[in-house]
């Protein structure tokens, strides 16, 4: 099945030792599916390091990685097979929308919003339930790239995972699994905030 996609790591680990409590995908996911978390994870904590270097980007190379990763994440919705794994492949796929810009392109994630609310109710009658960090990173990542806060699943998962928290321990969680500070942590900042407002007793609705 598509001959024409490599499913090797393409990004070697950006430094060592990696952070420690890095989120390691379970050994039960499909190779092809944690290997492109992999090489997103890593492209991830190089970005951030090279910003605290204040190192320059190759843009052909990093647009080349991003090419990549879309399209691997495109071929792998023939393949996936469990509900966690859908539903981190759809993330990714949000979480691309970030960075990934193709000049005179509009690239069709609506689609995602459709499905995200199915696979996260799938999701979490399984493994999903028990792991609190990739939570986080599903519903903090989805909410500001292209959800937002209304949809009614989204409002009652934060209530399960997310009520109380502070946003430094939220972050501290979101780096772990794959976060990039300059692009990131300002909206999320943002809906991190608004949801815990939305959920709050006092809070109204129009």
């Amino acid at each position: 099945m598509h001959p024409s996609v490599s499913w090797q790591p393409i990004i070697a680990a950006p430094y060592s030792p990696l952070p420690q409590g890095l989120y390691q995908p379970p050994s039960d996911w499909d190779y092809r599916i944690a290997n492109v978390f992999q090489d997103f994870q890593y492209l991830s904590l190089r970005i951030n390091r090279n910003a605290l270097k204040r190192a320059r980007h190759d843009p052909a190379c990093f647009q080349a990685v991003l090419t990549s990763l879309q399209s691997r994440l495109a071929h792998l919705a023939d393949i996936v097979k469990t509900p966690t794994e859908e539903l981190v492949r759809l993330t990714m796929m949000a979480l691309l929308t970030t960075t990934f810009k193709t000049p005179g392109r509009k690239l069709p994630y609506d689609w995602i919003i459709k499905r995200l609310g199915d696979v996260y109710t799938e999701a979490g009658s399984g493994p999903l339930q028990y792991d609190h960090i990739l939570r986080l990173w599903v519903l903090i990542t989805v909410a500001f790239t292209i959800t937002g806060m209304q949809p009614a699943w989204l409002q009652d998962a934060w209530r399960e995972t997310g009520l109380g928290l502070s946003w430094q321990v939220v972050k501290s969680h979101l780096m772990r699994v794959m976060w990039i500070e300059l692009i990131h942590d300002k909206p999320g900042e943002e809906v991190f905030h608004q949801l815990e407002d939305m959920i709050s007793p006092g809070y109204k609705t129009n």
